[in-house]
């Protein structure tokens, strides 16, 4: 069954913590987006480490939306910190830093949006999957961009021969479910589908029966 995944794409500690307890006890895991100026033009919520206020245990899927050195890694060295997701523009190094993430213990994917081009099979085939994005990185709420179908599509072949997992984020709603679910991903990231109505929970909850029937 592909895996729900709520996305924290949060503005400072108050969002994060009452979006994380909205859902929590009975979801324990979850995606931060980390965004930067930089990378695209919005800024979110940096501070993953601030979990450690809040007592809970909770684990993480971070996704960096930034351009970084490859040994500003490890401080993510954290065991509440599951997979790290970068975009292979977001460094020149790429090689070293799945190095890094390896030694740390941590799952890696590769994020791409319609801006990513990379087919290097012999990086490719040491990260754990792929995460492709149906909005542009950065602001939660986009309208999903039907082109990356396109992007997922040149990609699958190799994501088949590699048996590597595959993930969708961005843009997801009840309409839009359907043209990723088509690709079977292990797992899809969904984040203003699920907060802005007016219980989270239930709604998770409705997306999650939803991914079950299939």
């Amino acid at each position: 069954m592909t895996k729900l995944i709520p996305a924290l794409n949060v503005q400072n500690f108050d969002e994060f913590k009452s979006k994380i307890n909205y859902l929590y006890p009975q979801v324990k895991h979850f995606h931060f987006d980390l965004a930067t100026l930089e990378f695209c033009q919005f800024e979110t919520f940096p501070d993953i480490f601030a979990v450690e206020r809040l007592n809970l245990k909770v684990t993480f899927d971070l996704h960096l939306m930034d351009f970084f050195q490859p040994t500003e890694l490890l401080k993510y060295n954290k065991s509440y910190i599951k997979s790290v997701i970068f975009h292979p523009r977001g460094t020149l190094k790429i090689s070293q830093a799945i190095k890094i993430l390896k030694k740390i213990k941590k799952k890696i994917f590769l994020a791409f949006d319609l801006e990513e081009n990379f087919n290097n099979l012999e990086i490719l085939r040491w990260c754990d999957g792929f995460l492709f994005l149906g909005v542009k990185p950065g602001k939660s709420g986009q309208q999903f961009n039907e082109e990356i179908l396109e992007k997922v599509k040149f990609y699958l072949p190799i994501i088949k021969k590699l048996k590597k997992k595959i993930g969708f984020d961005g843009g997801l709603t009840e309409e839009t479910l359907p043209l990723v679910l088509k690709f079977k991903p292990h797992f899809i990231v969904m984040g203003k589908a699920i907060y802005d109505s007016p219980q989270p929970l239930n709604y998770y909850f409705k997306f999650l029966n939803y991914l079950k029937k299939l």
